[in-house]
């Protein structure tokens, strides 16, 4: 069986490329399980930004399926947020508030990153909105994708997470692929 890369960007700290995770190409590996650990209960957003509309409200010691992570705000020093399974609409949480039943989820987007082309200077971003902190300016020129996803508030639309530094507006990425809606 062949061994394939997932490669997610925007660390948590500052600029570089997350470690590799590798998955074995066989069937899609089942949901992880968690639990909400958050005293009042924990918004379900639309993507993984604490900037973008909830449209959901886990209780405390809720069971939830994960489907997959990527990289959003920083909340409380963690950057990952998990895309909740099962819920109708995409219910993104933060990580920080999520008790996993196992090992990590695999990243949202396809197996392997999409080239894209960055096609002119805009800022990468924690998460998908203008409203979430600049990261750095990224300049025309080559990057990696994994997949996108959609906001609706001020500078919202949809949005992009690279493997070189965070998210940054589809509007500034061409691609020959279609890029994917971050899901696993």
């Amino acid at each position: 069986m062949r061994t394939l890369k997932r490669i997610l960007g925007a660390t948590v700290a500052g600029a570089g490329l997350v470690a590799a995770v590798s998955m074995t190409a066989a069937a899609a590996p089942p949901f992880v399980k968690g639990t909400i650990d958050a005293n009042g209960g924990l918004n379900g957003r639309i993507a993984p930004s604490v900037h973008t509309s909830a449209n959901y409200l886990f209780k405390d010691g809720d069971k939830v399926s994960i489907d997959c992570r990527t990289k959003g705000t920083i909340v409380g020093g963690n950057a990952e947020w998990y895309l909740i399974s099962g819920e109708g609409d995409a219910n993104w949480v933060s990580a920080k508030y999520v008790d996993l039943a196992g090992a990590a989820p695999d990243w949202c987007g396809p197996d392997e990153s999409i080239s894209v082309t960055i096609t002119k200077d805009v800022y990468s971003r924690q998460g998908p909105s203008t409203a979430d902190k600049k990261r750095r300016l990224q300049h025309p020129g080559g990057q990696e994708a994994l997949c996108y996803t959609y906001t609706n508030i001020s500078g919202g639309g949809r949005w992009v997470v690279t493997t070189e530094d965070g998210w940054v507006p589809a509007s500034a990425v061409k691609s020959s692929k279609e890029i994917p809606f971050c899901e696993r």
